[in-house]
């Protein structure tokens, strides 16, 4: 009878563990799925990020140039119209042109008017008059840079030209925050997409 007992043991324990052995297979099989297509999704998200990233610099980057272009027009053409006008001594109908132009834009921080000798003659802040606001001589004819501090802004500077010579300086200067605001908005909201 031991026989008997033996051997229904050693029956049952072949397809016990034959049992054991596919269970463990098929479980090692989808965890290695489940940790492969985890591994590639993580990469996804990750490529997706870095190239949201870089389109966003890319944005930001074009809307900066189109600020400076936008800019550089319009100094071009203020400057124009202001040339009769300082030539006359005028200065009434520069103070209004300046603040006009204020008005009607939002993203214009202020704009000023320099003689040669840098002294501020026309400002948007009226209490800036007089000032001693000299031009950079890389900029004295015409160009741009970005300053930072208290808020963020790209001055344009525009040469105004009468009689040949060149008087004075035309600076408008651009709020470039909103801008930086909107880039760092959607950052954060293409993180919580992704």
């Amino acid at each position: 009878m031991t026989t008997g007992t033996d051997r229904s043991l050693t029956t049952v324990s072949p397809k016990s563990y034959g049992l054991g052995l596919h269970l463990r297979l098929v479980f090692g099989g989808a965890l290695t799925s489940f940790i492969g297509i985890a591994t590639v999704c993580g990469f996804l998200v990750y490529q997706q990020v870095n190239i949201f990233q870089e389109e966003i610099a890319r944005s930001t980057t074009e809307l900066r140039e189109a600020i400076v272009e936008r800019g550089r027009i319009l100094g071009e053409s203020l400057a124009k119209n202001m040339e009769n006008a300082i030539a006359g001594y005028n200065f009434t109908f520069v103070a209004e042109s300046m603040n006009l132009m204020k008005e009607g834009k939002d993203d214009i921080a202020y704009g000023y008017v320099t003689n040669s000798s840098g002294v501020v003659i026309v400002h948007t802040d009226s209490d800036r008059v007089g000032d001693k606001k000299p031009v950079p001589l890389s900029l004295q004819t015409g160009g741009h840079r970005e300053l930072s501090g208290d808020r963020a802004v790209l001055e344009i500077y525009q040469p105004i030209v009468v009689g040949g010579e060149v008087w004075g300086n035309l600076t408008l200067a651009f709020d470039v925050w909103p801008l930086q605001a909107r880039a760092a908005e959607a950052l954060i909201h293409g993180r919580e997409v992704l």
